[in-house]
């Protein structure tokens, strides 16, 4: 893991790489999907990972814009592995309690 900071990316690993990082206590990764910060990576890649880290218990964190939960959601409810939510899905705190309950809990 040492090798690669700074650049970790799950999709350039190995499956005994993957195996390794297990050993060595990695329990899940992220996937950032905030347009601002990284680059868009197609989702049956992303789903391949998910599809990989799977059989290894680990989880997904997925971290993206409130706005953006209705195109996800589908996507990540399909994951094969338990999901996290980071940064409770950056609701847009300027709107009220109401609106900010009903985004959350679309689908």
């Amino acid at each position: 893991m040492a090798e690669r900071a700074g650049r970790q990316r799950a999709c350039r690993y190995q499956d005994a790489e993957l195996r390794a990082l297990d050993a060595a206590g990695v329990r899940g990764l992220r996937f950032n999907f905030v347009k601002r910060l990284v680059d868009s990576v197609a989702p049956a890649t992303l789903a391949g990972i998910a599809a990989r880290i799977a059989p290894l218990g680990w989880h997904v964190v997925v971290y993206f814009e409130a706005a953006e939960q209705p195109e996800l959601y589908d996507f990540i409810a399909a994951l094969p592995t338990p999901v996290l939510v980071d940064h409770m899905g950056r609701p847009d705190v300027s709107q009220p309690v109401d609106n900010l309950i009903s985004s959350a809990s679309c689908g």
